[in-house]
């Protein structure tokens, strides 16, 4: 039995060519198809990040404002009991 040499056949001038294929009309619709299909998940998926970044903007700002509202209260809940204490 003949060994196989692996660095004769990298060392060939003349390596093995593929044999250009071309698709068929079928073929084509079909990966056009996918490709469409593809876009339309990125698009679908890169609004839903988008939508999640605003949730979390408009969360951030209510909570942000609910603070400030919380820490107004507490100055003005303060300001009455010293002023009842007198």
């Amino acid at each position: 039995m003949n060994e196989f040499d692996l660095d004769e056949l990298l060392n060939e001038s003349h390596p093995i060519s593929p044999v250009p294929i071309s698709p068929s009309n079928d073929d084509i619709m079909n990966l056009s198809k996918r490709l469409d299909h593809l876009t339309i998940d990125m698009n679908t998926q890169n609004l839903t990040i988008e939508l999640e970044k605003m949730k979390q903007r408009r969360l951030r700002r209510s909570f942000k404002q609910l603070k400030s509202e919380i820490l107004s209260l507490r100055q003005t809940t303060t300001q009455l009991q010293s002023d009842n204490d007198l």
